[in-house]
C-alpha cells in the first residue's frame, strides 16, 4: 500500500486542524461520537496516531505506559539532580488525545507540548501522512528532509 500525503494548516490561535480526507479510510476514524485516540511520538519530528483502544493489544504500548506511569510517581527526587534529557520527556511520548467530528470530518489538536517538540507554533503546516494504515503528522521539514534521501543511498 502506497503513502498517502496532505498538508493542513493549524488554526492561528490553536494546534487545531481538521483531519483531511486522506484520513476517512482510516478503519477505526468513524461514527458521530468523540474518539479517545493516542498520540505516539516516534521522534521530534513525527507522530502516530492511534485508537486508544491499541494499548490493551500491544504490550509494547502498556510497557511504555507503565514506565511513565513509575517515572510519574518517583517522589524523592534530589532538586540538584536532572533525570537524563529523553527520560525528562517520557510522559510527552505517548499522549492520550481525542478526535471530535465537525461537519463531515474530524478535528484533532496536536497537544501544545507536542507541538513545542516537533517545533510548530499555531498556524503552522504540518504534513498528515497515512503509512500502513495509520495517521501520522509529520513536521513538513522533516518530511522534505526524508524526501530529499538520495534513491542511490537506499539499501
Amino acid at each position: 500500500m502506497g503513502v498517502e500525503l496532505a498538508i493542513v494548516k493549524m488554526e492561528k490561535k490553536t494546534y487545531r486542524f481538521t483531519l483531511p480526507v486522506i484520513c476517512h479510510d482510516v478503519n477505526w476514524i468513524t461514527g458521530d461520537d468523540p474518539i479517545a485516540g493516542l498520540l505516539l511520538m516516534g521522534s521530534a519530528s513525527r507522530c502516530k496516531l492511534l485508537p486508544a483502544t491499541e494499548i490493551d493489544n500491544h504490550d509494547g504500548l502498556r510497557s511504555l505506559r507503565d514506565r511513565i506511569a513509575e517515572q510519574s510517581r518517583s517522589v524523592d527526587v534530589d532538586p540538584l539532580e536532572f533525570n537524563e534529557d529523553h527520560e525528562a520527556v517520557l510522559s510527552l511520548r505517548l499522549t492520550q488525545v481525542g478526535l471530535s467530528r465537525h461537519g463531515t470530518g474530524w478535528r484533532f489538536t496536536l497537544p501544545p507540548a507536542v507541538a513545542s517538540l516537533m517545533g510548530m507554533l499555531p498556524g503552522s503546516e504540518i504534513a498528515v501522512l497515512i503509512v500502513d494504515g495509520c495517521v501520522e503528522f509529520w513536521n513538513v521539514e522533516a518530511l522534505r528532509a526524508a524526501g530529499s534521501f538520495p534513491l542511490t543511498d537506499l539499501s
